[in-house]
């Protein structure tokens, strides 16, 4: 007994072809999905929210360097004009100790001549 077997293939005898194009529809599609996408995304993410939030927090970090610089130029103002300061302390400190002193000479002498008249 011999028997035959059957070929068993793969595909068809016969290919069957589709007519007309499939790739516009798939364009079609992808760029619907794409535009859905984009929309849910802005949506979800609050789009305007978050840029806003994003440029706010640029505005402010340019403020706050505004503001460290001006404090340090106001610290070195600061810091000079207590430099002049304790200048001008030391400078009073020696003319008052010489004024004194002056005084001093003027009682001696009027002790030694006697008081003038004005």
């Amino acid at each position: 007994m011999i028997s035959k077997r059957r070929k068993q293939r793969v595909t068809k005898k016969k290919a069957s072809i589709k007519l007309g194009n499939t790739w516009p529809n798939y364009i079609i599609i992808s760029f619907i999905s794409i535009i859905l996408g984009f929309g849910i995304g802005f949506n979800i993410f609050d789009g305007g929210g978050a840029t806003n939030f994003i440029l706010r927090i640029g505005e402010l970090e340019a403020e706050n360097k505004n503001l460290e610089d001006n404090l340090v130029k106001r610290s070195l103002e600061i810091k000079l004009q207590n430099m002049s300061n304790e200048k001008n302390i030391d400078e009073l400190e020696s003319i008052k100790k010489a004024n004194n002193e002056l005084k001093e000479e003027i009682l001696f002498y009027e002790k030694i001549v006697g008081k003038r008249k004005k």
